[in-house]
């Protein structure tokens, strides 16, 4: 019996050391194979949120000509993808926007300057038009003068005439 005994804890001492090894390599077989995944997870998630890290960088940029990877994912990273892509067109819609509302206040501006400069000009020739009245007025008054004085002149002749004659 003692040595069925032996023979027994023999064959235990084995087993054991037998389970002991196969515990070591499924623990290392499932290390290797949980660093893979989790390897192959990181490569999955990361370099396509990185990309969509990289496009929001270069949207801040205003570089609106940037693709938006991704987007025609079913899963988080196209969710997230077309929220980025939402992202760039609502931008490129306000860039229009404000592209236009300048350009708007640039013609609103010119118009402006264009009506002082016709205000300007109309006041000048207001002004210019009110000058040659005067001018006319004055040489009409001139001529007036001239007739008069003409006229003096005549008639002081004739009354000379006259006074003359009388005597």
């Amino acid at each position: 019996q003692r040595a069925l005994l032996m023979n027994d804890a023999d064959e235990q001492v084995s087993s054991i050391g037998s389970l002991q090894f196969m515990e070591w390599v499924l623990l290392f077989v499932g290390m290797a194979i949980a660093g893979a995944a989790a390897y192959f997870t990181t490569k999955a998630i990361v370099g396509p949120i990185d990309s969509i890290v990289n496009v929001m960088g270069r949207l801040t940029a205003n570089d609106y000509d940037v693709e938006v990877a991704g987007a025609d994912r079913k899963d988080e990273i196209g969710k997230m993808a077309n929220s980025v892509l939402v992202f760039k067109e609502n931008a490129i819609e306000q860039k229009r926007l404000e592209d236009e509302a300048a350009t708007a206040e640039t013609e609103r501006l010119r118009l402006e300057e264009e009506a002082r400069v016709a205000a300007e000009q109309r006041k000048a020739d207001e002004l210019e038009q009110e000058r040659a009245a005067i001018r006319q007025r004055e040489e009409r008054a001139e001529a007036m003068e001239k007739l008069i004085t003409n006229f003096d002149g005549e008639i002081v002749s004739v009354m000379e005439g006259l006074i003359s004659a009388s005597t």
